[in-house]
């Protein structure tokens, strides 16, 4: 297995999993076109046939949403042409996630598009971390497999660690789609939770 990244995080899902861990160097051009880079991909291209390679790429500062797509992409499609067995992406957040379904007319369902252009540059499997996109399964599981993974027991389990430093802890969820994860992490460092009302001007 073979995991490419361009942080700490990459690096310990390498190091955890026991795989190789390849950087990703990003590159701008004066006219703000992107041009990342797989370093050392020569000698690893070999290597990568027939192989499990997991693109596990978050967003760096400043974000941008569309330059992290468009990084992805590209570099899928060159991860691709090195015909591995599978390539899996994992998006630790799920850009455009919010626009889930067509809430005016003309409106792109974003979501449904970003999966289908993953699937088209050669992803195979998709990971996210508790995204609330997974209320349209239909949408989430296809046209390849993808995973919801809950990260509120580990947020749960973090703050629980630091339960004797928190003082008249409450937990917060921003709004209704959150309440489930609200009472994980409440329940589990035996605190109240309330819930935020959010209305949405379309």
């Amino acid at each position: 297995m073979i995991i490419l990244g361009c942080d700490n995080f990459g690096k310990e899902l390498a190091k955890k999993m026991g795989a190789k861990f390849l950087l990703i160097e990003k590159r701008t051009f004066p006219d703000s076109e992107v041009c990342p880079r797989i370093l050392n991909l020569r000698q690893e291209a070999d290597n990568m046939k027939n192989e499990t390679v997991i693109f596990a790429n978050r967003m760096t500062l400043p974000l941008d949403p569309n330059r992290y797509l468009l990084e992805t992409f590209l570099l899928i499609k060159t991860i691709n042409a090195l015909n591995p067995e599978k390539i899996g992406v994992v998006f630790p957040y799920l850009v455009y996630s919010r626009q889930d379904k067509v809430f005016r007319d003309g409106e792109p369902l974003s979501i449904k598009a970003l999966f289908d252009f993953l699937h088209d540059v050669g992803a195979t499997e998709f990971f996210t971390v508790s995204s609330h996109a997974e209320r349209d399964r239909k949408m989430l599981t296809a046209p390849m497999p993808a995973y919801n993974i809950n990260g509120f027991e580990s947020i749960a389990d973090y703050f629980f660690s630091k339960k004797d430093k928190l003082q008249n802890p409450i937990v917060i969820a921003p709004d209704i789609k959150s309440k489930t994860a609200a009472k994980i992490i409440a329940d589990k460092i035996g605190t109240d939770f309330c819930v935020m009302e959010k209305h949405r001007d379309l």
